[in-house]
């Protein structure tokens, strides 16, 4: 799937706009760099961003020597368990490691940007900078802005 066909098949949330191409009187575009939906250029791969909310959740089980090192000590006199409760505590064993990801220019970076209210009026501004003014993509409404 292309990046202008990404970029249109969602809207962003939060930020009054229109499917249209730039119909400003003075074009913010650099055409020294080009376009970044039209020619794959080097801001167009080198975009990332970074927000609190695109992470990724990794969940973490115990390791063979974790899981024995309790079973040692769960099998002592002093802190015995019975096997039953032990297997049962050791399949609940487990915790999350979260982790900022950067955001790209592809389809799950686009999808947030466009979900996440932080993201989508940083995103439609950027877009209209950074692409040529005939593309129809979506663009804010400078009249109303929702936040």
């Amino acid at each position: 799937m292309s990046l202008l066909k990404i970029i249109n098949s969602m809207c962003p949330r939060g930020i009054s706009h229109s499917h249209r191409p730039n119909t400003r009187d003075v074009n913010t575009h650099n055409n020294v760099l080009g376009c970044i939906i039209c020619k794959p250029n080097k801001e167009r791969t080198d975009f990332v961003r970074f927000c609190e909310e695109y992470k990724l959740e990794k969940k973490i089980n115990l390791n063979n020597n974790q899981l024995f090192i309790l079973s040692l000590i769960f099998s002592s006199d002093e802190f015995y368990l019975p096997i039953e409760i032990r297997t049962i505590i050791f399949d609940k064993c487990e915790y999350k490691k979260i982790e900022k990801i950067p955001i790209l220019l592809d389809l799950k970076g686009i999808t947030h940007m466009w979900n996440c209210y932080q993201c989508s009026k940083f995103f439609i501004e950027y877009l209209d900078k950074k692409s040529c003014p005939e593309h129809l993509i979506p663009r804010i409404n400078r009249k109303k802005i929702l936040y």
